[in-house]
């Protein structure tokens, strides 16, 4: 079985360097590498050059759901496995899923998503934040009950040929609403632990900005037009009761997970001030674009 694995790029080229190691030594022979070069990636042909599997496309239209769809029209592959810039796969990531997926005859599967730090022992205090209050590593129960993320999706040709592509008007929640029309199909998710990725967290408030104004953007449209996001209840832009009750629940289990962390303290506050800064930012985004304003990818 042939695999196509996609990955969009905007204005991640460092981090792609990273994704194209892991992806050239996979154990998995038979497959290749669709690069979907969406904007701001000065350099990207010299560094896809040095990998033979690597397919690089020229994508404009804006959005990373948008660039897969058009890796996804591309890719020669009867599997099409879909990942991220800033994520780096196992070398078993392909092998592993098709093991699983062959095995139990399902046509789509959601592996393990686990937080990676760009100084491994040494996470920032910004990093910590993100990876407790955007958790990754719940992929099992969002692939049972809500959604996949394109961060580690895995997908039969034939699925996307009965259900349709991404929705491309979308600049966040893509995945949230492909897996919804997967599940109203009747189509079961397998979840496969031992298919793991790595995802870069968020090293700054300025990417962690720019996450939840694509977060407010999706919820925002789920409420204004047909583009009905399944998942929509779980943004709550504007509930900051329930944002509030979420974070001291995350500081919680970050504080006893992260322990190497040396002040406790120090990180509980700093994860109320980060959980309150994303709070305001996705409420001025929400106002934003009531007035009119186009949505931020």
């Amino acid at each position: 079985m042939f695999v196509s694995v996609i990955v969009p790029v905007y204005k991640s080229l460092p981090d792609l360097k990273g994704c194209l190691e892991a992806l050239d030594v996979q154990s998995y022979p038979d497959y290749e590498i669709i690069i979907i070069d969406n904007g701001e990636n000065d350099g990207i042909e010299a560094v896809c050059k040095k990998y033979a599997k690597v397919l690089l496309l020229k994508h404009e239209i804006p959005g990373s759901y948008s660039s897969r769809n058009a890796g996804i029209k591309a890719a020669g592959g009867e599997w099409i496995f879909l990942t991220d810039a800033d994520c780096i796969p196992d070398k078993n990531w392909i092998k592993n899923a098709l093991t699983r997926l062959t095995s139990h005859s399902c046509k789509m599967g959601s592996g393990r998503i686990r937080p990676a730090f760009r100084k491994k022992y040494r996470p920032s205090i910004i990093e910590l934040c993100d990876v407790i209050l955007h958790t990754m590593d719940q992929q099992q129960t969002l692939a049972e009950c809500t959604s996949v993320a394109c961060a580690n999706m895995l997908v039969h040709r034939t699925l996307f040929d009965s259900v349709g592509l991404f929705n491309d008007t979308l600049f966040s929640a893509g995945d949230c609403e492909f897996t919804f029309r997967v599940k109203k199909s009747g189509e079961k998710i397998l979840f496969i632990n031992d298919a793991v990725v790595f995802h870069y967290a968020r090293k700054s408030l300025k990417e962690l900005s720019q996450r939840y104004r694509r977060f407010a953007g999706a919820e925002f449209e789920s409420m204004t037009t047909k583009n009905k996001i399944s998942t929509v209840r779980e943004l709550r832009s504007l509930n900051f009761s329930y944002r509030i009750l979420l974070c001291l629940k995350n500081m919680h289990n970050g504080i006893i997970k992260y322990k190497r962390y040396k002040n406790p303290v120090v990180l509980a506050f700093a994860l109320f001030l980060v959980e309150s800064y994303i709070t305001v930012i996705k409420f001025l985004e929400y106002i934003r674009l009531s007035l009119g304003a186009e949505k931020q990818r």
